[in-house]
């Protein structure tokens, strides 16, 4: 077995786990790892209870399980029939139908909410189901001829409802013993074609009387287990699952499956620290995975599976009958980062996106699917939610009208190219909100899962290319040549000998230009062009930033401005270092830590002001790469789309000491052409909020007439804020400065109801 996954993963190099796991319990991974143990708990893990094994094991299956409920059936006894239905519903995946029905001398469904009908094995019901257990109380005696003709009953008017025949159709009958066989029943409901099946589970030790329950499930095609105590319960119960799979064995059904996306074992059961940006993003790696430490696990994967038979002709004197001999399942995990590797972001553009479901409908990647939660505000320690792999598409798209997002899902579920508009939510981290239209762009891919491409409308639907063809030459190429010159981290290339995605780094799209890559790297031509002629661009902004070239000229400052007249006084001042210098020193004054410009296409240019006093984020340059999908970017498109030139935004929105929160200016930079706008990039600059707050109180307590009855440096009468343009406070007259970073509404609900009704603010 390891020559054929060391054999795999040569012929393949992105494979990541591969694994097989036998219908007794036998669990092989390649390559090896340090198996996750708690040593102060016992490892209760079974690769037969993974979604991928019972999903391949057998096809799709539809399941009545009978529960009895009558006087003999008390304490101990209910207590290892209900471990016995819990760990039923356990082998079920999403693929399978079920419900449960309980029965003394009358017959009742466990949740009167589903009587004759089956319904999705989800977790989400699953887990309901085995809540509803616990209300299942025993008396009476028990009736098995309503409780089996029920259960037939209840396949019948599901038939019927659906106008097709059910396939793979089973009766779980879980009893202390019967009375008699119920042949009759047997005969007028499933006899002669059998198309039911019936497993039996006898319960108790005491109990040795096993003849009748043992000849319904023998008489149907089915199996019987004596389970005396909890212990026996989860093996006796994965039998069936080789009953089952005997139709798709016999027939040598291949039963390719893909699983809906969930958190590795390996990951789940390590500590989960949260990254510092969105972890769950499209522009960024689910938990920070991507190392190739196989020991902490691969963060969100899907899994394909498939059973692996017995296909040996002959076999020995002592040895099973191959004919119908599931041996196990075999599989490998895809990270779903890998999959958002292929998706060309630069394209889609800023605040578009992609997402997949599966044929349920489930998430498998979104940029709001968060399946982690953190317990305490301000920690770094996450925790899985409890339904996060089985997260709907309607949970995820706020669509102001939610039928809207039906219609989307039900579309994606019939697997047809198509396109909708919808009136959706645009939010910002869940704190500013915006009325926006997407467009949506949707297809299947191989009859796994859906994919859509969704862009805002307007903007999102126009692409900048660059006027001419670059010739790539080596003058092209020194404009890359720059420290201060970074790429966002989803940009991605193909590399040709491994046929995986990787990141496209600065020094490799520097020997694409000079034709020193020997094509090792298989890159969009489009996005090449447009990165080398963004960093051409971009190339005077440092110089700008340096003093080295005249920007204030173009009026974007107040002619008697403070601020200006500080940067003329740079002006006559030859030496290009002591330019810089001045200019620096300017910078420093206003507390600006970091001057920045990202395009749409991924790349970033900066400048730290090596004057500025003890920086207060070191690392913002580094961690602020992704230009289309950082805040900063998105804010000021959404303010340029809202009549904004300017957007300021807090950085740790004070819940830190106001000498060490940031604030964040950036303004767009739009291209006209033939009537159309689009926003190529993004300027900016971070500055010490302190000193923005001691410009804004040196302004606001100003009287420039002489006359004036208050200012806001009487705190006493007036209160003074200067809000964003989503309505949080970035500076106030308050003395104590707790306002600073909170929504407005939180403050003085009352005013901002005010400025809404003045159509200051929109909702």
């Amino acid at each position: 077995m390891t020559k054929q996954f060391t054999e795999n993963l040569k012929d393949d190099p992105s494979l990541t786990w591969q694994y097989f796991c036998s219908s007794d319990g036998f669990f092989r991974i390649y390559p090896g790892i340090i198996w996750p143990r708690d040593p102060d708990k016992v490892d209760m893990f079974d690769c037969r209870v993974r979604n991928w094994y019972i999903q391949a094991a057998t096809t799709p299956k539809n399941i009545a399980i009978l529960m009895d409920a009558s006087g003999s059936m008390k304490g101990m006894r209910m207590e290892i029939a209900r471990k016995t239905v819990d760990k039923i519903l356990d082998t079920l995946s999403n693929d399978d139908y079920f419900n449960i029905l309980q029965f003394s001398d009358e017959v009742s469904y466990v949740d009167e909410c589903f009587n004759r009908t089956l319904m999705q094995a989800s977790v989400d019901n699953r887990r309901r189901m085995q809540a509803e257990l616990e209300n299942v109380n025993t008396e009476k005696m028990a009736n098995f001829e309503n409780a089996l003709v029920e259960a037939f009953t209840l396949f019948e008017m599901v038939e019927q409802d659906l106008k097709r025949t059910l396939c793979n159709k089973a009766i779980m009958l879980v009893t202390d013993g019967a009375p008699e066989n119920y042949e009759e029943v047997f005969e007028r409901y499933n006899w002669p074609n059998k198309t039911v099946r019936v497993f039996t589970y006898l319960i108790g030790k005491e109990v040795s009387d096993n003849r009748q329950v043992k000849w319904m499930a023998c008489a149907n095609k089915g199996d019987h287990k004596h389970i005396s105590t909890r212990a026996d319960v989860q093996e006796n119960i994965q039998q069936y699952i080789k009953v089952m799979s005997r139709p798709m064995v016999q027939e040598r059904y291949r039963n390719l499956i893909w699983t809906a996306a969930y958190l590795d074992y390996v990951t789940e059961q390590s500590d989960i620290k949260e990254q510092l940006e969105n972890p769950f993003s499209v522009h960024t790696d689910m938990l920070g995975t991507n190392k190739g430490d196989f020991n902490k696990g691969l963060g969100l994967m899907i899994t394909v599976a498939m059973p692996v038979f017995d296909s040996r002709e002959s076999t020995g004197e002592d040895e099973e009958t191959p004919d119908g001999n599931l041996l196990g399942v075999a599989g490998t995990d895809v990270r779903t980062f890998e999959l958002k590797k292929y998706i060309p972001l630069h394209k889609l553009g800023v605040n578009g996106y992609a997402f997949a479901i599966t044929n349920h409908g489930y998430v498998i990647f979104h940029p709001d699917f968060r399946p982690l939660y953190s317990k305490e505000k301000g920690s770094t320690e996450m925790f899985l939610k409890p339904n996060y792999n089985s997260v709907d598409l309607t949970e995820v798209e706020l669509a102001d009208n939610a039928s809207s997002v039906q219609e989307l899902r039900q579309a994606m579920l019939d697997h047809n190219f198509s396109s909708m508009k919808i009136h959706v939510t645009e939010h910002d981290d869940m704190k500013r909100f915006r009325k926006t239209t997407n467009l949506y762009y949707f297809d299947k891919v191989s009859e796994i899962f859906s994919l859509a491409l969704v862009i805002p409308e307007g903007y999102g639907e126009i692409r900048l290319r660059p006027q001419y063809n670059l010739q790539y030459t080596q003058a092209e190429a020194e404009y890359l040549n720059n420290e201060t010159l970074l790429l966002a981290p989803w940009i991605f290339c193909k590399n040709a000998s491994t046929g995986q995605m990787q990141t496209l780094r600065k020094y490799q799209l520097q020997d694409i230009v000079n034709r020193t890559d020997n094509r090792q790297l298989e890159c969009d031509p489009d996005l090449v062009r447009l990165l080398v002629y963004d960093a051409m661009q971009t190339y005077n902004y440092t110089k700008i930033w340096e003093g080295q070239k005249d920007y204030l000229g173009r009026g974007r400052l107040r002619p008697r401005s403070n601020i200006k007249k500080d940067y003329r006084s740079c002006y006559g001042i030859t030496d290009q270092r002591e330019m810089k210098k001045c200019y620096t020193k300017v910078h420093a004054k206003y507390g600006i830590d970091f001057i920045f410009i990202g395009t749409s296409v991924g790349l970033t240019r900066f400048m730290q002001v090596e004057e500025a006093e003890n920086l207060t984020e070191f690392d913002f340059a580094l961690s602020s790469t992704k230009t289309i999908g950082e805040p900063y970017y998105k804010r000021a498109v959404s303010g340029w789309q809202d009549g904004y030139n300017y957007t300021f935004a807090l950085r740790k929105s004070g819940m830190f000491p106001m000498q060490s929160t940031t604030v964040i200016m950036s303004s767009p930079e739009v291209l006209k052409r033939g009537g159309k706008e689009a926003v190529a990039a993004v300027v900016g600059f971070q500055m010490k909020h302190y000193k923005f707050f001691e410009m804004f109180h040196n302004i606001t307590t100003e009287c420039p007439s002489g006359s004036c009855d208050f200012t806001c440096n009487d705190t006493e009468y007036l209160n003074c804020y200067l809000l964003d343009h989503s309505g949080f406070v970035m500076a106030s007259n308050n003395k104590d400065g707790n306002d600073t970073g909170k929504f407005f509404g939180m403050v003085d609900n009352s005013l901002l109801e005010e400025l809404i009704r003045e159509n200051i603010y929109n909702v």
